[in-house]
């Protein structure tokens, strides 16, 4: 978090507002105005309480007004921690712990770090107001596109995380971990330009480095799962709908994203997954999941409806809401199917 934009928050959506979408060609206006904010929000079509392959206008869709990044404020106590927070489990549990504390939430939210998965690559850091964020690209032609991660229980930045999960989880905190999608992660790892070129002009590679990405992840998902995480919240801001279009959104941020997804091996006890609603827009529009609206019999705190779908093991997917919105309470939720059609 920073002092005025939860730069180094780690909250889920909210993880790019200064993690290195100028690795992405993407910057905040873009995304807060009508990038994100939209993605996949239009065409397709809804039968009944079925979201078949398309979206909804804004105001049926529950997550429309996601802004894509979080707006919320760091609480001046946590920032002044400095960058301890990001550098020792313990100092970074009790950094979550305050934060939950001030924004009064009755779970935490893990990581802190912005680019956490993207330093497990290799990648850069810089300090910025205290906080960890994306520096020079790691790769600066498509030619070199070779990436390299130990297994997240090995590679520093994920380890930490989860020894943190982990003392938190055996402490009987309710955690909130927040994953960011492949093509967010080589986004951090890449020159802008030179991404954005190679979806076209050299996407074999780029392909490549996004299935291991989403391998590795998965991994990171299940180990956080196993010290003790409930929900896992997903977002891949990076891969904005708007500026991709249906196919190279399909082929560079669904396709991973679903080889992610399906790795998990969910739905189980104890465990679930939050799609971010931008994300879950993109993704249904795409085609590649299928949407089922749950009503409830009164409105809760979605937070809390994901706590308790998590214990049942029922679902292990839900969707098509924000977590960051100020109004965080629902009326229903959207179970989530992936589309079993989609290659592997």
């Amino acid at each position: 978090m920073s002092g005025d934009g939860m730069s180094g928050a780690g909250m889920n959506e909210a993880r790019l507002s200064s993690d290195g979408l100028s690795r992405a060609g993407l910057n905040e206006a873009r995304l807060s105005d009508d990038g994100l904010s939209r993605a996949g929000l239009s065409g397709g079509g809804v039968s009944g309480d079925r979201l078949s392959g398309g979206g909804q206008n804004e105001g049926q869709w529950a997550g429309a007004g996601c802004p894509g990044i979080d707006t919320r404020q760091i609480p001046a106590a946590v920032a002044a921690m400095g960058a301890k927070i990001y550098q020792d489990s313990g100092q970074m549990l009790i950094a979550a712990r305050e934060i939950a504390r001030l924004l009064g939430e009755r779970y935490i939210r893990l990581p802190l770090d912005l680019c956490v998965e993207s330093r497990a690559f290799g990648g850069d850091i810089q300090w910025r107001e205290g906080a960890p964020v994306p520096g020079a690209p790691l790769f600066t032609d498509i030619s070199h596109l070779e990436l390299t991660a130990a297994r997240p229980g090995d590679a520093a930045a994920t380890a930490l995380v989860l020894r943190c999960a982990a003392m938190a989880g055996a402490e009987g905190e309710r955690i909130v971990f927040d994953i960011s999608g492949p093509f967010s992660v080589l986004a951090a790892l890449t020159d802008t330009a030179v991404l954005w070129r190679g979806l076209i002009l050299s996407p074999e590679p780029i392909s490549r480095a996004l299935g291991q990405i989403a391998d590795f992840l998965a991994d990171y998902g299940r180990a956080a799962f196993a010290a003790g995480v409930g929900v896992i919240s997903f977002a891949d801001p990076a891969g904005v709908f708007a500026a991709l279009g249906q196919d190279l959104y399909t082929r560079f941020c669904g396709e991973p994203t679903l080889r992610f997804l399906r790795a998990l091996g969910l739905p189980r006890p104890g465990a679930l997954l939050h799609l971010c609603a931008n994300t879950t827009g993109a993704l249904a529009s795409c085609r590649l999941i299928r949407l089922t609206r749950r009503p409830l019999p009164s409105p809760r705190p979605y937070a809390e409806i994901l706590f308790d779908r998590a214990v049942t093991g029922e679902i292990g997917f839900l969707g098509g809401h924000c977590l960051n919105l100020a109004a965080g309470e629902a009326d229903s939720f959207w179970a989530v199917e992936l589309n079993k059609n989609i290659k592997k």
